[in-house]
């Protein structure tokens, strides 16, 4: 049987409630874990920042809902839009995800690779058909 944990009074009035409405197996593996990081996570609610890779996962994402939509409407995208699009959906995005970027020179040639990387032998965009 595990100990109860102490409570914090001052530190955080009455969130146990909070904390114990909704239990997942994700949760309850933290706890069994680390209490330290469920306390900080769950109790504290100190949000951490997203790794570069998980948001640039994101962005690739949003790049193939865009060329999908273009698809399924018969409205191919051009260069120009794509640019625009990632630029609107990057700056909407990146300040809500904290990304812990190591330089901002970093996160300006990511968001450029995105575009202008050639796919395959055949020298064209990733997503001009």
């Amino acid at each position: 049987m595990w100990p109860r944990p102490r409570r914090h009074s001052e530190s955080c009035p009455n969130r146990a409630g909070d904390v114990l409405q909704y239990l997942s197996a994700s949760r309850l593996k933290c706890w069994q874990s680390c209490r330290r990081q469920f306390f900080y996570r769950y109790v504290e609610r100190i949000e951490t920042p997203t790794a570069p890779a998980l948001f640039l996962g994101q962005a690739v994402h949003e790049l193939l809902r865009l060329h999908n939509w273009s698809c399924w409407k018969d409205e191919p995208l051009e260069q120009g839009q794509v640019r625009m699009e990632l630029d609107q959906w990057w700056e909407r995005e990146e300040p809500v995800a904290r990304v812990r970027w190591k330089t901002s020179e970093e996160a300006r040639g990511e968001k450029v690779a995105l575009v202008t990387q050639p796919s395959g032998d055949t020298g064209k965009h990733a997503l001009q058909k």
